[in-house]
């Protein structure tokens, strides 16, 4: 791989949060489960 890219570390992340009460805290008061997905990325020089 060229230099520059060598160094990226790209780390995903899938998350899924419940509440297991009887409220519904997500998605305007509206879900008892949501669902996140994000990623970051880390270059090293």
């Amino acid at each position: 791989m060229p230099e520059p890219v060598s160094g990226l570390l790209i780390r995903p992340e899938v998350r899924w949060d419940h509440a297991f009460t009887n409220n519904r805290p997500f998605i305007a008061q509206r879900d008892n489960n949501a669902f996140t997905l994000g990623a970051d990325a880390v270059l090293t020089f």
